[in-house]
């Protein structure tokens, strides 16, 4: 386990930072552009609806999941409770669409959006929180330096990607929900590669006994239902603002 010092530590996320930023940059220039305002204001309104829910689901632990493993470094266990816990919180919100759709609700939840988007949209979240824990995860071992450089590159191959879709007038709503799947698959398997490069591999066994995950769900409970109303609230809120402003205004 590589031990960074925090000079390391706050210079490699600066670093980061500082590159995406200027990535970033770019990206915002061509990625409107390349959609058009229909489909890049249907992506914005998805993704702002599914990640706050998936949040949410998580019962906003992911700080906690961070300071725990930090403390406890030795203790996979917790790394395989809040994957399970992550996983179950998926399978809620990927359940959630077709529940809807069944109900007949998708018109009110996601107003003048076409159903295969709405359910490329909650993939994307989930594809979005799973390279979230990842980044949490190499942080907690020590590992930013390694982390961060793995983000710098994933930063890098997007724009290089978007750049072809872009000149080359390939880019769809559709493509770019895929893009973004490619790229988080490439930052979540460069971070398991630093793990296992620093005998942090999660190639260990997940199995939990029935007492380790009432331990685990008292631990991270304790933690979370303090906070049970605030997540409530924000996530609310950060679903609501733009919910009203597709509601009554649309995607452009």
């Amino acid at each position: 386990m590589q031990d960074d010092s925090l000079n390391k530590r706050y210079l490699a996320k600066l670093a980061a930072t500082v590159a995406g930023l200027g990535i970033n940059l770019v990206l915002q220039a061509i990625i409107p552009r390349g959609l058009g305002p229909q489909a890049y204001g249907d992506f914005n309104f998805l993704s702002n609806f599914f990640l706050p829910l998936m949040t949410f689901l998580t019962f906003s632990s992911n700080m906690g999941f961070y300071t725990k493993l930090s403390q406890r470094q030795d203790e996979f266990g917790l790394v395989s409770f809040y994957f399970m816990l992550s996983g179950c919180a998926a399978l809620l919100l990927l359940a959630f669409v077709p529940v809807c759709q069944l109900g007949g609700w998708t018109g009110f939840f996601w107003p003048d959006q076409a159903l295969p988007y709405v359910y490329l949209g909650a993939l994307w979240a989930v594809f979005t929180w799973v390279a979230m824990i990842m980044v949490n995860i190499g942080d907690a071992y020590g590992l930013t330096v390694s982390t961060e450089m793995s983000r710098i590159v994933q930063k890098a191959v997007g724009l290089t990607l978007m750049l072809l879709l872009f000149f080359s007038g390939q880019l769809t709503l559709t493509i770019f929900f895929f893009y973004h799947y490619a790229v988080l698959s490439l930052l979540i398997l460069l971070v398991a590669w630093v793990l296992a490069k620093n005998g942090c591999s999660l190639v260990q066994s997940w199995r939990l006994s029935r007492g380790q995950v009432v331990a685990y769900c008292k631990e991270f409970y304790a933690y979370s239902h303090p906070l049970f109303w605030y997540a409530v609230i924000s996530m609310v809120v950060s679903i609501f603002d733009r919910w009203l402003l597709q509601r009554f205004s649309g995607s452009v």
